[in-house]
C-alpha cells in the first residue's frame, strides 16, 4: 500500500471513530436530559453542563443538545450518524419539520 492510500485509509477510520464517538456522546446527553442528574451535580441546565463543564461553544452544544432530543424522538437518527448517512446540521436543520408522518421521508 502506497504512503497516500495509507493515509486516506488512516483518514477514514479517523472519521469513523469520529462518527461514532459522537453518536455516544448524544447517547450520554439523552441520558442526562431523561434522568436530569445533571441538576443534582450544581448545574442549572443541559446547556450550562455542557458550555460550563465540557467546554463546547454555544453552537456546539445546541446543536448536540437538539440533536440529542430529535434522537430521542426518532431513534434511527442515531444510526444514520454513526453510519455517515446523515450530519448533525441537517439533523438540526430538520428538527422543527420531523414527525411520524415524514420522518422516514426526511431522513432517508
Amino acid at each position: 500500500m502506497s504512503q497516500e492510500n495509507r493515509n486516506v485509509w488512516e483518514m477514514k477510520k479517523a472519521l469513523n471513530q469520529e462518527q461514532k464517538y459522537k453518536v455516544e456522546f448524544l447517547r450520554l446527553l439523552i441520558h442526562a436530559d431523561r434522568t436530569k442528574w445533571y441538576l443534582e451535580a450544581g448545574f442549572s441546565s443541559l446547556f450550562v453542563l455542557c458550555t460550563s463543564e465540557l467546554r463546547l461553544s454555544r453552537s456546539s452544544a445546541l446543536k448536540r443538545i437538539v440533536a440529542a432530543r430529535a434522537a430521542c424522538r426518532f431513534t434511527e437518527i442515531l444510526d444514520l450518524l454513526e453510519a455517515g448517512k446523515i450530519h448533525l446540521n441537517a439533523v438540526v436543520l430538520l428538527t422543527p419539520y420531523f414527525t411520524e408522518d415524514n420522518r422516514t421521508e426526511l431522513l432517508c
